[in-house]
């Protein structure tokens, strides 16, 4: 992979990229390539979070304070199991 430089960034165009990065989640970088490949044709897609979202699971803090009550004895450090 090559990398470039973009020198004289004006103000607004900076404040703008750096918005839609923030927004989306990714870095500058991220940001930046993504426009160039959407604009350019060679569009490689970004997956996002949400594509996956029928996937994950999504807990309640109820139900993750359940599982870490249920699960906390799993980090316990037993010293009789190390001699």
């Amino acid at each position: 992979m090559k990398s470039i430089t973009i020198h004289k960034i004006d103000d607004s165009m900076f404040s703008v990229l750096k918005q839609k990065a923030v927004r989306s989640g990714r870095s500058m970088n991220q940001t930046i390539k993504q426009i160039l490949a959407d604009s350019l044709g060679t569009k490689k897609k970004v997956l996002e979070h949400s594509e996956f979202k029928e996937f994950l699971g999504v807990w309640t803090k109820d139900e993750f304070k359940e599982f870490s009550s249920r699960t906390k004895d799993f980090s316990a450090i037993n010293q009789d199991d190390w001699k």
